[in-house]
Parts: structure tokens; sequence; C-alpha cells
């Protein structure tokens, strides 16, 4: 073999290697995130609003009205699990992908609670309440995603 298809043999066998080498690097089958819904509170339309100027046309970002006197105002935020925490912990909130169970949880809960039954746009459905409404709500069976 001359020096010179001896200089092709090689080259073309690196470039091969490197391929596979590339291949193997490749981190699919990707392992799914799993998304939740947190809520914040905001006593004024100003906090509300700032919120939606922050999230800058998010469309995971949504500010919905409560029907309280302390907390007139829940900020919703759809994260990646696990990478958000909130610190007010005011609402809790519960998702169905249904809105027959939404509804039906919806009116076990005591209005002290100020409910609130909405939907987002990754077709769940949410139900948002305040965490302490002064009696305990009935169990859930939707999926409890409020911090």
């Amino acid at each position: 073999m001359s020096k010179r298809n001896r200089t092709i043999v090689l080259a073309v066998a690196l470039a091969l290697s490197s391929v596979a080498a590339l291949a193997a690097d490749d981190p699919c089958p990707c392992v799914p995130l799993g998304k939740l819904w947190i809520a914040e509170s905001c006593e004024t339309w100003n906090c509300a609003a700032s919120a939606l100027i922050m999230a800058n046309g998010d469309p995971n970002v949504m500010v919905i009205p409560m029907a309280t006197d302390r907390f007139k105002w829940a900020i919703l935020r759809r994260v990646v699990a696990g990478s958000a925490t909130t610190s007010d912990g005011a609402f809790q909130i519960e998702t169905f992908t249904s809105m027959t169970d939404g509804s039906a949880r919806y009116n076990a809960i005591d209005r002290s609670f100020a409910p609130m039954l909405t939907t987002a746009n990754d077709g769940n459905i949410l139900l948002v309440y305040l965490r302490d409404g002064g009696t305990t709500p009935p169990p859930s069976r939707g999926t409890t995603t409020g911090r």
C-alpha cells in the first residue's frame, strides 16, 4: 500500500470514528421534563401588571383576579418541575384534564377558600384557591401542584 493510499484510508477511518463518537454523545432518548403550575399572590393590580410585564409575553404566565380582600390577584406560572419555589404560599393549585372533574372539585370546596376555575394554554383545567380559608377543604382527586 502506498503512502498516499494509507493516508486516505487513515483519514476515512478517522472520519468514521468521529461520526460514531458524536452519535454516542446524543443524550436522546430524552427524559421528558414534567411541568407544573405555581401561584404567587399580589395585593394590587400594579403588582400583577408588573409580573406580566416581567414575563415579557411568556404564554406560560397569566394573572387572574381572586375573590378575596387580602390577595386580589394570583399570578400563575407554568414551570419545569423542581425548578422553582414560591415564598408566599397563599394559593393552592390543582390541575385536571377535564372540566367535569375540575367543576366537581370546585363545587366541593367551601367558598371561604375563594376558589377560581380557569383553563390554561396547556389544555389543563386549573383550580386555584386559598391555602388557608378557615376550614379544611375535602381531599382532592386531582393533581395538586401549588406551593
